[in-house]
């Protein structure tokens, strides 16, 4: 029996994660205890810790906070923008000129290039 609901489990969690975009699974205890609805949340991040998980989400967050579909940035920082941006043009530029034109003098010279406060990627 209980290694039917074991197996069922599993399987259930599989479906949740093949639904998901999870990158790296990673077992964490939440109480010395392990009683159940109890979270020690010391406990908990040190098992993070230890794990290089805090280290990796800050180097994540830093390299790249968000990834947002060009339509979802452009409706939620268009209210931004007192000029209108045309609409004659695909909605990867139009992105990108909202974008320049709200974070206009945060872009940097290395070396010979600009580095710019965000990045356009295929989505």
């Amino acid at each position: 029996m209980t290694c039917t609901k074991f197996k069922s489990q599993v399987t259930s969690l599989m479906a949740v994660i093949d639904q998901s975009r999870t990158q790296f699974i990673r077992c964490i205890k939440p109480n010395k205890s392990m009683k159940p609805y109890v979270t020690d949340h010391t406990h908990t991040l040190v098992q993070l810790s230890s794990a290089g998980l805090l280290t990796a989400i800050t180097i994540v967050r830093e390299s790249y906070p968000d990834n947002l579909l060009y339509d979802e940035v452009f409706d939620r920082f268009q209210c931004l923008v007192p000029i209108a941006v045309s609409s004659d043009t695909n909605l990867k530029d139009q992105v990108s000129t909202l974008l320049s034109t709200v974070l206009d003098g945060m872009e940097k010279a290395v070396g010979s290039k600009m580095s710019y406060p965000f990045a356009l990627g295929k989505t």
